[in-house]
């Protein structure tokens, strides 16, 4: 529509548009009705706006230098400290509960994530049957339940404290099941190692 009032949506452009507007606003104040005063209140708008963008892309700039500033000290200081560590746990002194109360032994120094192997336990009570579990160093388990004589595994829960508890209703209501439950290890988010052996237990549904 001619009468839409036009601004250019990127920056940019916006920019250039401030500046034209500005520039040549003045050439019409006669015409359009425009006091001394129209101007200055306008010219100090744009000027207010202009310097608030070139703040935010200095600020922008500061922070790009920064981000790349922290990433290249973070590499350099853990290459260095990963070359002092690795010759510290070569001293004769050096012990695993050094080692962890430094912070420097990993799960990976204890844990082979292609063979670790959780073990649970299931224990049924009146109202839901205990998961247990012994994490050994990785951070959390992936719990999996299903009806004795089913073939698929359905996930229960993702737990990091021992024990859960699996109080969910019974598939049928008033017959007793027999469930069944397998664990798998994580480390971060990943699923790691193998299957833990699989435990039982029979659920009534809290009878």
């Amino acid at each position: 529509m001619a009468n839409q009032n036009y601004f250019p949506a990127k920056e940019g452009s916006l920019v250039l548009w401030f500046d034209n507007f500005t520039t040549k606003l003045a050439l019409y104040t006669v015409p359009l009705g425009l006091l001394p005063a129209d101007i200055t209140n306008i010219t100090a708008k744009i000027t207010e706006a202009k310097t608030s963008i070139d703040d935010a892309n200095n600020a922008k700039q500061t922070l790009k230098h920064l981000e790349s500033a922290k990433k290249a000290k973070k590499g350099d200081t853990i290459d260095y400290l990963r070359g002092k560590i690795a010759r510290m746990k070569t001293e004769a002194g050096y012990t695993e509960a050094i080692g962890r109360d430094l912070g420097i032994v990993s799960s990976s120094d204890t844990i082979d994530p292609h063979t670790y192997k959780p073990t649970i336990t299931a224990k049924a009570f009146p109202k839901y049957i205990e998961v247990g579990f012994v994490k050994k160093g990785i951070d959390a388990v992936d719990i999996y339940k299903r009806i004795k004589g089913e073939v698929e595994w359905k996930f229960l829960a993702r737990s990091t404290h021992s024990p859960h508890h699996d109080n969910t209703d019974l598939a049928h209501a008033g017959t007793p099941e027999v469930r069944e439950y397998m664990a798998i290890g994580l480390i971060g988010d990943e699923e790691v190692g193998l299957e833990s052996d699989v435990v039982t237990a029979i659920y009534d549904g809290g009878k």
